[in-house]
């Protein structure tokens, strides 16, 4: 992923295209696929007449970028067996049409990436996922870490527990690549994470399928998980000594990014916060 991240992480290119304020959202630009290798884009920008104009910029991201998300699809997702849900039989009047509408929206939020990421990865910023996995939906356009548990309960509860198996699994393989549990889909969110509730999943998922297999697997993975929250080289874990017991301490885990730069999705909206005038008088 380094190739694309000279484009979607850091660099003249991106630190350009959100201080222009080419697009609202910054997230836009960084979800945009590119039409050429990396490297092309770049030598390409590096040519362009300096001073950079908002116009000159504005049409070289749209020579050389495809739409934000065009590397997602959506997913027909089999409707639900809703007959044999019992706590669906139990509901009677609008509270039963309510649930079955909300469990249909399901179809709106599953997704799958398009043949193109596996293809050509460095010229995306999407994490290629084996499996369909469920966006929150709005400006996201790829799964999250720990909004995928309360997605996964969701699907279980919904009988839809194969889409739920492979939403996990595909957080099992980030540990493969990554070590860790990216914050969300995409590679500009790879020096970050959240909350780690993976195991949390594997035991919904076990729990409602019984798959032994499954567990089994699935639990080599969650013990490199665990060394990455728990090493302190990662400086994600801190020691806390114990008030008035000598020598005693807890360890508890934090947010940490090894970056010190904006955030590629947020970067306008970070440079803003961290340039402001009032952030002296609170640091």
């Amino acid at each position: 992923y380094d190739r694309a991240c000279a484009v979607y992480c850091r660099g003249e290119l991106l630190d350009a295209v959100q201080r222009l304020k080419l697009f609202r959202d910054s997230k836009s630009f960084v979800d945009m696929p590119m039409k050429l290798d990396p490297e092309d884009i770049m030598a390409a920008f590096r040519s362009l007449p300096r001073p950079l104009l908002p116009q000159t910029l504005s049409d070289f991201v749209a020579e050389h970028f495809l739409q934000p998300g065009s590397d997602v699809i959506p997913y027909p997702l089999p409707s639900p067996e809703i007959v044999g849900l019992n706590w669906i039989e139990e509901l009677n009047g609008p509270a039963k049409s309510w649930a079955m509408d909300l469990i249909k929206k399901w179809a709106q939020l599953t997704r799958k990436t398009a043949p193109s990421v596996s293809k050509n990865p460095e010229r995306t910023s999407t994490l290629h996922r084996r499996h369909v996995f469920v966006v929150p939906g709005g400006r996201f356009r790829e799964s999250y870490y720990w909004d995928s548990y309360w997605i996964v309960k969701g699907l279980i509860i919904s009988g839809l527990g194969s889409i739920a198996k492979g939403v996990v699994k595909n957080l099992l393989d980030d540990v493969h690549k990554f070590g860790f549990v990216p914050n969300g889909g995409r590679i500009y969110y790879a020096t970050r994470s959240q909350p780690p509730l993976l195991c949390s999943m594997v035991r919904e998922v076990y729990e409602s399928s019984d798959d032994k297999e499954f567990l089994s697997s699935a639990l080599r993975t969650l013990e490199i998980e665990y060394s990455f929250w728990m090493s302190p080289a990662n400086s994600r874990v801190v020691a806390i000594p114990v008030p008035n017991i000598n020598g005693v301490t807890v360890e508890l885990n934090r947010y940490y990014s090894k970056d010190n730069t904006p955030r590629p999705e947020s970067y306008r909206e970070d440079l803003n916060t961290s340039e402001a005038p009032h952030i002296f008088r609170e640091i």
